[in-house]
C-alpha cells in the first residue's frame, strides 16, 4: 500500500513537470499573424491584426465630430475658471470647463455621467473629473440621452495654472470603444 501511494506520488510529480516544461501551447497569442504567398501576386502580403489592434484610435479636436456606436460627439469648447477665493484646497490649480455636445442617433439610450463615463490626462498625468457643484452656472454632462436627443454640458477638471494640454477620454461602457479628445493651450 504504501509503495502504491509512493508511486503514485512520483507519477504526479513527472506529470506535473512534464505538463510545465514547455512544449507549444495551444493558446492564441496577440502577436500579428503574416499571409505569406508562394505565388508571386500583384497585392502585397496582408497583415492581419487583432480588431482592437487593426483600427488606430484617432483623436479628435476641439469642434471636431466623432462617431461612435450611433453617438455623435463634439468637444464645443475649453475654458478656465478659478476656483472660489475661500478654497484652500485649490491654491495654484485652475477648474477647466469642456463643454460637449453629444447626439445620440442610435436606438437606444445613452447614459452619460461627467465623473464616471471619461477620463482625462493633462501634461501626461492622470487627472480627476470633479463634480462642479462648486461652480456657478455650469451644467454637468450628466443623464440619460434618449434617441434622437441631444444633451450638452460640461466635464470639469481641476488643473494645475501651469498646464499645456488636456486628453479627455469618453469611455460609452461598451467594451474596448472609447473616443478620445485632445486640446492645447
Amino acid at each position: 500500500m504504501r509503495k502504491e501511494k509512493i508511486l503514485t506520488g512520483c507519477l504526479a510529480i513527472l506529470l506535473l513537470v512534464s505538463g510545465c516544461s514547455g512544449g507549444t501551447s495551444s493558446e492564441p497569442t496577440d502577436e500579428p499573424k503574416i499571409t505569406v504567398s508562394a505565388a508571386p501576386s500583384a497585392e502585397p502580403a496582408k497583415t492581419s491584426l487583432p480588431d482592437e489592434e487593426s483600427s488606430q484610435q484617432k483623436t479628435y479636436q476641439k469642434e471636431e465630430k466623432a462617431r461612435l456606436s450611433g453617438l455623435e460627439m463634439e468637444l464645443l469648447s475649453v475654458e478656465e475658471q478659478a476656483p472660489a477665493s475661500n478654497d484652500r484646497l485649490s491654491a495654484g490649480k485652475k477648474y477647466v470647463l469642456c463643454k460637449f455636445r453629444m447626439e445620440n442617433k442610435s436606438e437606444k439610450d445613452i447614459t452619460v455621467n461627467s465623473q464616471k463615463s471619461f477620463e482625462g490626462f493633462s501634461d501626461g498625468m492622470a487627472v480627476l473629473t470633479e463634480n462642479g457643484r462648486s461652480l456657478d452656472d455650469v451644467v454637468m454632462l450628466d443623464g440619460i440621452l434618449k434617441p434622437g436627443g441631444v444633451l450638452e454640458g460640461y466635464v470639469v477638471f481641476k488643473l494645475p495654472e501651469s498646464w499645456r494640454n488636456i486628453e479627455i477620454t469618453y469611455i460609452p461602457g461598451e467594451p474596448g470603444k472609447k473616443i478620445i479628445f485632445c486640446y492645447t493651450k
